[in-house]
């Protein structure tokens, strides 16, 4: 299914593969009538090649000599030059076509997805899907195009060999399935060791986000030069992996140009002495039967590469297939309106890994009124939030705005008018502004006026380059309270109804505290 939009590129390169490989076998075929020529002068031969060209000739009205020979030689090339270049045209289109739109449709349908799912992934997992395991299928689409160029070489190859000799033709296809058959534990061990690899680019992928977001606990704890030794140990395995492929892949090769030689000389040996025997013809059939272990060769290498890359892809669209399963529903179709109170009747959730969150929650908030819930760690007042947000919805119960419910209510119209500040502040490698902003099409003095709000405006003026000044990764140019109050300002630059906090201020020192709680009085109604 994932492929099927590339089902017309691919016709062309199959087309585009036999016009290269015919232009290719008929060129060498003019070997043999160039040959004859050169040294009788007799015109063309009884073989097949000679006949056509021959009568090519003719149709032509082309001289059968040296000169003609040689420019229609030249000219074939040429034309497969041309056809090469064409279809290695084609096939980066198609491949970088894919690619993109592969990455996009992925990223695009995990802004969409379901909180639950989410939550449950591992800090790296999707990043690694997205540029290693769609860079193998990329790499597998390439081989799968490359397959398509040495089959239809192969085939042409095949019959421009048989038109000259049925019995080695016959002979050279026999030994070099023979060969593919004996090599078919190799082909699969490699498939083996993709799995094997897929699975291990994730735990490294996990284990380096994990770790690179703690460096500042791992100095302090001084536990550096023991994690490197386990990050170490990851990349070994890495490293060896590499070598297994390599080897799997190369031995195989190797093994197959001495057989094409081998079986050269012993043609030779078998029809030198012969009463028939034509040098030209002979010259022709080698270059052929060397070409045919030459596609055989490139054969099991294109197996090797496909193996390799099956496990990547089943990866991709296994993730395609759980993102489109995991979406995030939305059946809501009313407009926001918030004038009179939320209501939280008998809510129950529970996740599936606890044995109960929340149970039986109501209450009511009036519009326009502080509501502060308080409680112990694990007492579910994040999941009233997360519910509060639709990240998830109750179990049990309902929840209703001015007697609406909830889920009556457009997701992005609700999400609109809601604005959260959550414990763990999010800001992006960016300015001041581009944190404020936030990809959203709002205005300097908005900006500014939302800043001033959250009693952050004045600060961000001293700073080096004003809103202009870069917060680094994760905001560490900054201190704990200004990222807060820039993360709040944030949010008040939506102008939102609703506004939650989840234990913002727990993190903060007093002074930072009461900056924030005099914003929120500032803000009250």
């Amino acid at each position: 299914g994932m492929f099927r939009p590339l089902l017309a590129p691919f016709a062309v390169l199959v087309a585009l593969g036999l016009l290269s490989g015919l232009f290719e076998v008929v060129g060498v075929g003019v070997l043999i009538p160039l040959f004859a020529q050169a040294v009788s002068h007799a015109g063309p031969g009884s073989d097949v090649f000679s006949q056509l060209i021959g009568t090519l000739f003719d149709w032509l009205h082309l001289s059968f000599s040296v000169r003609h020979l040689l420019m229609f030689i030249v000219g074939l090339f040429l034309l497969k030059a041309v056809a090469l270049l064409l279809f290695s045209y084609t096939r980066v289109r198609l491949t970088a076509t894919y690619e993109a739109r592969t990455r996009g449709e992925i990223y695009r349908a995990m802004m969409d997805t379901s909180w639950g799912y989410l939550i449950r992934q591992k800090v790296g997992y999707v990043e690694n899907v997205l540029m290693t395991d769609i860079g193998m299928v990329v790499s597998l689409l390439k081989q799968c195009s490359s397959f398509v160029l040495v089959f239809t070489s192969l085939l042409l190859y095949t019959i421009a060999a048989f038109s000259i000799s049925s019995f080695i033709t016959m002979l050279a296809l026999a030994i070099g399935s023979v060969s593919l058959i004996l090599y078919r534990p190799l082909i699969l061990r490699t498939r083996q060791l993709a799995r094997h690899q897929t699975k291990l680019n994730k735990r490294v992928a996990h284990f380096i986000n994990e770790y690179v977001a703690g460096l500042k606990v791992i100095k302090t704890m001084a536990v550096g030069a023991r994690i490197a030794d386990i990050a170490q140990s990851l990349f070994d395995k890495l490293k060896q992996n590499r070598i297994r492929f390599f080897f799997l892949r190369e031995a195989s090769g190797l093994l197959m140009m001495p057989l094409g030689v081998i079986f050269i000389c012993f043609i030779f040996a078998a029809s030198y002495l012969r009463p028939d025997f034509r040098l030209e013809i002979f010259i022709a059939s080698v270059y052929l039967v060397n070409r045919l272990f030459d596609y055989f060769d490139k054969v099991q290498g294109s197996l090797h590469t496909l193996f390799e890359a099956m496990p990547f892809a089943e990866h991709v669209w296994n993730l395609q297939s759980e993102i489109r399963s995991s979406r995030e529903t939305d059946h809501g179709t009313r407009a926001f309106r918030f004038e009179q109170s939320m209501v939280f009747s008998h809510v129950s959730f529970s996740y599936p890994s606890t044995a109960g969150a929340i149970r039986d929650v109501s209450l009511t908030i009036p519009q326009g009124s502080f509501i502060g819930i308080i409680g112990p760690s694990g007492a579910g007042k994040t999941t009233l939030v997360d519910l509060l947000l639709r990240l998830n919805d109750p179990l049990e119960g309902a929840i209703f705005v001015d007697d609406i419910p909830l889920n009556e209510i457009a997701l992005p119209d609700w999400r609109r008018a809601v604005g959260y500040v959550p414990q763990e502040i999010f800001l992006i490698n960016a300015t001041v502004e581009e944190n404020i902003k936030f990809h959203r099409p709002l205005t300097d003095a908005d900006m500014m006026a939302a800043a001033r709000a959250a009693q952050i405006h004045d600060i961000i003026e001293q700073l080096p380059h004003g809103y202009q000044t870069n917060v680094g990764e994760r905001g560490m140019h900054l201190s704990m309270g200004q990222r807060q109050r820039i993360a709040l300002a944030r949010v008040l630059a939506g102008k939102p109804s609703v506004l939650i906090l989840d234990e913002a201020t727990s993190s903060l020192d007093v002074e930072s505290e009461r900056l924030i709680q005099q914003a929120l009085m500032n803000l009250r109604g």
